[in-house]
């Protein structure tokens, strides 16, 4: 309830202070333009922010317009002139001025002073309800006691339970869902599934171990292909060349023991040469056939080395080949093994049946 009203540079009122009492207070003067129609006004101004502008601030005066409305709890006060247009409330630090508001008050001042235009009626206004259309009448009513709260909470619940409604919904049809999805999963053979996976293990193990040969095959398979590009031609001949090889080796032999004979027939014959030194002329022919023959023997037995290296060689030759012929032997046998082994053709992975492994052993029949 309002208490006191006090009216600052507003319209006609300088200076003008009204105490209220409780109920019903009425507004009274003789004639017109004396200020009663300007106090409402005033009053209207601090609830509504109405009118807007300046053109109900007092001609000629510096001070600002000026209206405090004090209540039995507050005391607001709205202010506007040159530099100022604001609402005054109390707070813990004082009195807060309130600057941002549009044309509308603030919500602080809404609520502070909880008045709407039901709680004022001017002088030519019909009576209050009586003449009043039924809606308006049901407004009127709803404000007063709150319905349009209540009517505010109708609204949020029936929103939410709408929005649970359509979750629920939702929720039925996963629900749904999930049944169809457990009533297929009811229908499958545990054990059944079971042993599958059981085989399906094994199948992934030996897949693994068919993996692991297949590896091993072809590093069998890249180690013949070095094989075969370090094979090393051989005449057809080769026995006969190993033989005359094996009896230039005796003869070499032979050949060593004569070489060292002739050495030591050759040394006996320059001893017997220096002593025939003092012969005839006839006898430097003899000598010169001797010489002959030494010449023709060194270039004997430089061959006969030249040989003996070949024969050498030839036998290195021939070991290599007895040890790469054992070796070819062992892979072959480990790659006739692994391909009986094998399930699936290495090259397509197609499984093979026994003809195509006969065939790829080399079996023809």
């Amino acid at each position: 309830m309002i208490k006191k009203l006090e009216i600052e540079n507003f319209q006609g009122h300088k200076n003008t202070t009204l105490e209220l009492g409780p109920g019903m207070n009425m507004i009274t003067g003789e004639g017109n333009d004396i200020g009663k129609t300007a106090i409402l006004r005033a009053l209207g101004w601090v609830l509504a922010n109405r009118p807007l502008g300046e053109g109900f601030i007092r001609k000629k005066q510096d001070s600002p317009a000026k209206v405090t409305i004090t209540t039995e709890d507050v005391q607001v006060c709205r202010t506007k002139g040159k530099g100022v247009d604001s609402y005054t409330i109390p707070s813990d630090k004082g009195f807060e001025p309130l600057t941002s508001f549009g044309k509308n008050p603030p919500s602080e001042i809404v609520d502070i002073l909880n008045f709407s235009d039901a709680n004022i009626q001017t002088q030519h206004e019909r009576a209050f309800l009586v003449l009043d259309p039924p809606g308006q009448v049901a407004l009127r009513i709803r404000d007063a006691t709150g319905l349009d709260i209540i009517d505010k909470v109708v609204s949020i619940i029936d929103s939410k339970k709408k929005e649970k409604s359509a979750k629920l919904k939702g929720r039925e049809a996963d629900l749904e869902e999930t049944s169809s999805k457990l009533d297929v999963l009811l229908e499958i053979d545990l054990d059944r599934l079971e042993e599958l996976v059981r085989e399906a293990q094994k199948i992934l193990k030996t897949k693994e171990e068919l993996f692991g040969k297949m590896n091993r095959l072809r590093s069998i398979i890249s180690n013949l292909k070095e094989v075969e590009a370090n094979w090393i031609e051989l005449p057809d001949n080769v026995d006969q060349v190993l033989e005359k090889g094996g009896l230039i080796s005796s003869r070499r032999v032979e050949l060593d023991s004569l070489h060292t004979n002739l050495r030591r027939i050759i040394s006996n014959l320059k001893s017997v040469e220096e002593k025939l030194s003092l012969l005839p002329s006839e006898v430097d022919s003899k000598i010169f056939g001797i010489g002959e023959l030494e010449r023709k023997y060194n270039n004997t037995c430089s061959k006969v080395e030249r040989l003996a290296d070949l024969i050498e060689q030839i036998e290195k030759v021939d070991s290599r080949l007895i040890t790469k012929q054992k070796e070819l032997k062992g892979l072959e046998k480990e790659h006739s093994l692994l391909l009986g082994q094998l399930r699936c053709c290495p090259s397509c992975g197609q499984e093979l049946d026994e003809k195509a492994k006969k065939v790829l052993l080399g079996d023809k029949e």
